[in-house]
């Protein structure tokens, strides 16, 4: 398949009709939002602005957000209307996160090292109390405070296990990489999260045989396609292992005034 087509189904599967537990998805004549319905954090997927509409669609929105007191991610893809809508929002008031390149993988005719058996010691995780480590990881890598995370891959493991696969990555039996998939229901796709591993381990092997041992359990359970918002480390790694780049994505947050 072609970039191209690739990009138009996962727009139609990860966008507009994208069902997460414990996520309430509402479309607008122009947006869908994902209201999230455990904490007051939620996301706007999906945009279909005009030259006519586009300053009251944001505002629209500013005001559905505030109205609930959630604060929300406006997620600009590149090959969204208008080109410099990050800008504009930015503008508005918005906080912009770096950029990253959304991948997919047709995983139909696997072939290669994804397909091969990995020999890492790489473990699943099903009990909810191995959720904190895993994380732990994160936020030594990214530096940053990973809590509301927590509980967040917590709640899902506990009431929605057959919807998140999380993974460790061992070396002499400490856990140095951890990462995990989500995969949504009534979809072509599953998708890939996480995978960082500590500086100290990395060139070993060890993201790749996290991803394969992903891959292998979505072929497994009859997924066609895996996407990826990768960052600029991870990117040319996975675009070897046969990923195509399709679009860029940006965050753009907004936090409500209280």
């Amino acid at each position: 398949m072609t970039p191209e087509e690739l990009r138009d189904l996962y727009d139609h599967d990860q966008r507009i009709n994208l069902r997460e537990p414990g996520v309430r998805a509402e479309a607008t004549p122009f947006t869908v939002r994902q209201i999230n319905e455990n904490e007051p954090d939620s996301f706007l997927i999906y945009s279909k602005l005009t030259p006519y509409n586009l300053d009251a669609v944001i505002s629209d929105e500013i005001t559905f957000f505030e109205g609930i007191s959630h604060n929300f991610e406006w997620k600009v893809f590149s090959h969204d209307y208008p080109p410099d809508l990050v800008e504009r929002l930015a503008a508005r008031g918005f906080q912009t996160d770096e950029q990253e390149t959304i991948l997919v993988l047709d995983m139909a005719d696997l072939s290669g090292v994804l397909a091969q058996p990995i020999t890492h010691d790489i473990r699943r995780v099903t009990d909810p109390a191995g959720v904190k480590p895993l994380l732990d990881v994160q936020a030594e890598v990214w530096n940053e405070d990973n809590s509301g995370h927590v509980e967040r891959l917590m709640w899902e493991l506990e009431n929605h296990p057959d919807y998140i696969s999380l993974y460790g990555a061992y070396v002499d039996d400490k856990l140095v990489s951890s990462a995990w998939m989500r995969f949504t229901p009534d979809s072509q796709f599953a998708s890939l999260w996480g995978g960082s591993t500590l500086e100290a381990y990395r060139g070993r092997g060890v993201y790749t045989a996290l991803v394969a041992a992903r891959v292998q359990e979505a072929v497994g359970r009859g997924r066609r396609f895996l996407t990826i918002d990768a960052s600029d480390m991870s990117r040319p790694i996975v675009q070897k292992l046969g990923f195509v780049p399709i679009c860029t994505s940006t965050p753009c947050r907004w936090q409500i005034k209280r």
